[in-house]
C-alpha cells in the first residue's frame, strides 16, 4: 500500500471519532521548497489541508490539539510532515522529531537577534 493510502485508511480510524466537525479536505500538489529552513516539502508531495468548524471554548480547543497532535504523529509516522500553522497545538518534543532542523534555527535566530528583539508566539514556544 502506498504512502498516501496507508494516510487515508488512518484518516478513516481517526476522524470519525472525533467530535470536531471537519468541513472539507482539500488535497493539493506540493512542489519542492528550496528556500524556507523550516520547510515541510523537501520533494514533491500531496498535502491535506483539513478545514474544521471550532466553538471557541476551552474544552474544544483540548480537543483540537489532541486531533492536531495525533495527525501530526501520524503524519511523521509514514515520513511525512505538517505545515507550520499559526496556532501552536503541536507538542514541542513532537515539532523537534517532525522538524529536526528547528534546533539550528533557532540557534540562528539567536546569532542574528542575540537580545531576542524579535519574537513571536511560534519563537517563545518552541525555542
Amino acid at each position: 500500500m502506498g504512502t498516501y493510502l496507508k494516510y487515508i485508511e488512518d484518516l478513516k480510524q481517526i476522524l470519525p471519532n472525533e467530535k470536531l466537525d471537519l468541513l472539507n479536505i482539500t488535497i493539493r500538489n506540493v512542489y519542492p521548497d528550496t528556500d524556507s529552513f523550516l520547510r515541510y516539502a523537501d520533494e514533491e508531495m500531496f498535502a491535506f489541508v483539513m478545514l474544521f468548524n471550532q466553538k471557541i471554548d476551552p474544552g474544544h480547543e483540548i480537543e483540537m490539539k489532541a486531533l492536531s497532535n495525533s495527525l501530526a504523529r501520524l503524519a511523521h509516522s509514514l515520513d511525512g510532515t505538517y505545515y507550520l500553522p499559526y496556532r501552536l497545538h503541536v507538542e514541542k518534543t513532537l515539532f523537534e522529531k517532525i522538524y529536526p532542523q528547528g534546533n539550528e534555527f533557532f540557534k540562528l535566530k539567536l546569532k542574528y537577534d542575540p537580545e531576542e528583539i524579535f519574537q513571536n508566539k511560534f519563537y517563545l514556544y518552541y525555542k
